[in-house]
């Protein structure tokens, strides 16, 4: 409750009419006691991702200041601990943290206007999250060690800055929500449905990250903003759809929120009355703020020039290797990163992202002239009368406008003129497709939809007892597990990427093409379509097989 007269910013009292700046943004003091802002510039959240080494650099250095300076960043943990039972177990969970991400973001800016809050699809790693590379050194750090569980390197300041500690301890047994799970909440036109899904399923990234983030104090851990960043861009990709913009209980819509006196209703457009917006995975990276065509050249296209990027010592890299056996640019020990390629662009049974081997032969054994070693010609009928193959894939390992099966020319270029994420990584160019792709579903067919990693276990009654908060919404069960026939451990490749429908194994994302247009059908004509509803056979090289089986 705001005891003081007028507006309060900063701890500084202002009267009406009063102007001052808060980050980034020129704000007034209204009558009510409220402050509006004017959006001078949108700011644009991206996949950490899709941010340059320079932009990371910058967020973490901001972050370090306002740790150090004035205690900023206790003070919202401290507020976040104040008023959790507010935050947290009912409708105001997502407005709520909408206004607390935002004030963070604009004390952010205050010290570097460039600045924006970065999210983490965390879906992309749900198989291996252990392994994500947010825990790199160079991103936020890894797991907490010792008996203090305390994080030893992280790049938010020098060891042992921070005290005291960011404490994690990985519960790698709970099992994470996947895309399936979040695209079902986001399916619900219910605004109560929607919200209470979601806090459901990202207490399990809490619970699993463990630490500061299992209790209330969780934003002492600068990884919090980015999985709630992530929350905020489901919600506010759950606004786009239909008529949901302004969709909220109307006996809370009005109410102030504790402490920001901030009601719901004025912050549901995310661009008029916070002045942010977000980039989906992939669209964030900086090559897609060119504005040329298809270069090339090789010349600068907007991105920053390795040569103009200071290089930084961060902590946690012994022998160039941090714990979890990755170097800096993401990889393993063993030569290969994270999208199973070396840095020569070979995977792990030395084929290139074309099909070919350093010999220039793909898997069958042919060369892009469709001859073998021995000189005897190919007459396995890979390619149909068109020249492409089931991935809808040419000889030379492209489709039909010349692009590879991520997305690129030879010459490393996308459909934009962008190279940034030519050598990876190339999850957050699968995940733009599959949200894409799942947002295109009904209720009824994310039901129908199974896991191949164990299900979902109930959300303990302490999580929400430690918020005053009612039972968390039940979501274990939503989504249905299915166990495969072998009993071999499941890759994360999989986990993340394979389930079923209707009994039929749908494999959705393997490293291939997308098919653009979608799916290879009838004797190999490619036509555009989406996922049935209702399982359709359809033929393509001969063979029967479900729509959805088919590269999107």
């Amino acid at each position: 409750m705001n005891t003081q007269s007028g507006c309060v910013y900063d701890g500084t009292s202002y009267q009406p009419g009063a102007v001052t700046y808060q980050g980034c943004q020129k704000c007034t003091c209204e009558i009510d006691e409220r402050w509006t802002c004017q959006c001078e510039t949108i700011g644009r959240r991206k996949d950490i991702r899709d941010m340059s080494q320079s932009e990371l650099s910058r967020f973490q250095t901001a972050v370090q200041q306002l740790r150090f300076e004035n205690k900023q960043w206790e003070k919202f943990r401290d507020m976040y601990m104040a008023h959790g039972m507010h935050a947290n177990g009912g409708p105001y969970f997502l407005p709520w943290h909408r206004v607390f991400l935002r004030e963070v973001e604009k004390k952010l800016q205050k010290i570097d206007c460039g600045i924006t809050m970065p999210y983490f699809d965390f879906t992309t790693d749900v198989g291996n999250f252990a392994e994500a590379i947010i825990w790199q050194p160079n991103y936020f750090g890894g797991d907490g060690s010792g008996f203090s569980h305390c994080v030893p390197d992280h790049s938010f300041g020098t060891p042992g800055s921070w005290q005291p500690c960011i404490m994690r301890n990985f519960h790698t047994t709970i099992e994470l929500p996947t895309m399936v799970d979040l695209a079902l909440a986001l399916s619900s036109d219910d605004y109560t449905e929607m919200s209470m899904s979601l806090e459901s399923y990202i207490s399990y990234l809490h619970r699993y990250i463990g630490g500061d983030m299992a209790t209330t104090g969780g934003p002492y851990d600068p990884v919090f903003f980015a999985i709630h960043s992530f929350v905020d861009m489901l919600y506010w990709r759950w606004q786009q759809r239909g008529n949901n913009k302004f969709k909220y209980p109307a006996a809370f819509g009005n109410i102030p929120m504790v402490p920001f006196n901030i009601p719901p209703s004025s912050v549901l457009d995310l661009e008029a009355d916070l002045c942010v917006t977000y980039a989906p995975p992939s669209l964030g990276h900086p090559c897609n703020t060119s504005t040329g065509g298809i270069d090339t050249s090789g010349a600068d296209r907007g991105d920053t020039p390795s040569s103009k990027v200071a290089v930084v010592n961060y902590p946690g890299y012994v022998n160039g290797f941090d714990r979890n056996g990755y170097d800096l640019g993401g990889y393993k020990e063993n030569g290969l990163n994270r999208d199973g390629f070396d840095k020569d662009g070979y995977d792990v049974d030395g084929y290139n992202r074309y099909g070919y081997d350093k010999d220039g032969y793909n898997r069958w054994g042919f060369n892009r002239t469709g001859y073998d070693r021995g000189g005897k010609q190919d007459i396995h009928r890979i390619y149909d009368q068109n020249g492409f193959d089931d991935q809808c894939l040419d000889i030379q390992g492209l489709t039909k406008y010349g692009f590879d099966r991520f997305g690129f020319t030879p010459a490393g270029f996308d459909k934009d003129g962008c190279n940034f994420l030519y050598n990876g990584p190339f999850d957050v160019l699968h995940s733009l497709k599959i949200w894409e792709l799942l947002s295109l579903q009904d209720r009824g067919f994310l039901l129908s939809v199974y896991r191949l990693c164990p299900s979902l276990d109930p959300i303990p009654l302490s999580w929400s007892r430690q918020f005053w908060a009612p039972k968390f919404k039940d979501v274990s069960g939503l989504v249905h597990s299915i166990t495969p026939e072998t009993t071999l451990s499941i890759p994360s490749s999989q986990c993340k990427a394979t389930w079923y429908y209707n009994n039929q194994e749908v494999d959705c994302l393997e490293d291939r093409d997308f098919c653009d247009p979608n799916p290879c059908l009838n004797g190999g004509t490619c036509q555009k379509s989406i996922w049935p509803t209702e399982p359709q056979l359809v033929t393509c090289r001969g063979v029967q097989s479900p729509t959805q089986h088919r590269k999107l």
